[in-house]
């Protein structure tokens, strides 16, 4: 697995989803910019066929919106 980290502070974290014809793959990517839908396919690696009625989305995460599970006593 890739770290998690955050790679500086002007970095923004991404949630990305990938709809395709098996149902949908998800990925996490930190950019310094709003990331292009090319960029975004080749950060994730992903097969992606806009022919097969594929489409990806990408939306910005804040910190506010990223939960935490309580640890177990």
């Amino acid at each position: 697995m890739k770290s998690f980290t955050q790679p500086g502070p002007k970095f923004n974290l991404y949630g990305v989803y990938h709809h395709h014809e098996y149902g949908g793959s998800t990925y996490l990517l930190w950019s310094d910019h709003d990331p292009s839908e090319q960029e975004v396919i080749v950060a994730c690696g992903m097969d992606f066929e806009p022919d097969k009625d594929e489409w990806i989305s990408v939306d910005p995460i804040g910190d506010a919106e990223i939960p935490t599970v309580p640890t177990k006593p």
